[in-house]
C-alpha cells in the first residue's frame, strides 16, 4: 500500500516529538509531561493531513463518492456516500468528516484503488473500508442512480472510475506496483 496519511499516533511518533522538543528545549526535560508530546503529535498529524489535502488539489471530471463496507457493532453493511466535490483533496477531507467520534484513519492506494480505512469504537479490529470513485457519464451520483434505476455495486462501478491514477501522478508513484505486494 502507498500510504498517503494516517492519524494513528504510534510510540515512534511520540518518541520523535519528544526528541525534537527536547533538542529545542533541553532545560525542560524534567518538567514536561507526556500530555505535551501527545498534543505535539496530534498537531503534527493534523498538519500532515492539511498538507495532503493541498497536495491532492486535483479535480476529476465527475463527482467523487465513497462505496464500500461499513463495519459496525451489529455487523457489516454495504454503503455509499456522495462527497459533494470533484476535487480529490476535498473528497478526502469530506470522507474523514463522515465518521463520528474518535476514529483511526488510514488513506492510501492499494490494489489500484484509492481507499480510506476507518477503525473506531464500533469496529476496533475490523476496519470499515471505502473506495473513492468518480462518476462518469453523469453529472452526480444521484443523477446516475436515478437514470440507471439502480444503486448496485455493479452499476456504480460501471459508471465511475478510480482517482488512484491521478493520486499516483501527484506523488510520482507507479500505479502498477499497487496491485502487488511491495515493501514500503
Amino acid at each position: 500500500m502507498y500510504k498517503i496519511w494516517s492519524n494513528e499516533i504510534t510510540q515512534d511518533v511520540l518518541d520523535e516529538e519528544k526528541e525534537m522538543y527536547l533538542n529545542d528545549n533541553p532545560e525542560m526535560e524534567d518538567e514536561v509531561t507526556d500530555d505535551l508530546y501527545w498534543d505535539l503529535a496530534y498537531e503534527r498529524v493534523q498538519n500532515e493531513f492539511e498538507d495532503e489535502i493541498c497536495n491532492l488539489n486535483v479535480n476529476m471530471t465527475g463527482e467523487i463518492f465513497l462505496m464500500g463496507t461499513l463495519e459496525r457493532w451489529d455487523g457489516a453493511h454495504a454503503a455509499y456516500k456522495p462527497l459533494g466535490t470533484k476535487n480529490i483533496g476535498d473528497a478526502i477531507k469530506n470522507a474523514v468528516g463522515c465518521f463520528d467520534g474518535d476514529n483511526t484513519f488510514e488513506i492510501g492506494i492499494e490494489d489500484g484503488k484509492l481507499l480510506i480505512k476507518q477503525w473506531g469504537h464500533d469496529n476496533p479490529t475490523s476496519p470499515s473500508v471505502f473506495e473513492f470513485r468518480s462518476v462518469q457519464d453523469y453529472k452526480t451520483l444521484e443523477d446516475m442512480i436515478f437514470a440507471e434505476d439502480s444503486d448496485s455495486h455493479k452499476t456504480m462501478l460501471s459508471h465511475s472510475i478510480s482517482p488512484a491514477k491521478q493520486v499516483c501522478d501527484v506523488y510520482g508513484w507507479d500505479l502498477s506496483l499497487t496491485f502487488n505486494e511491495r515493501e514500503d
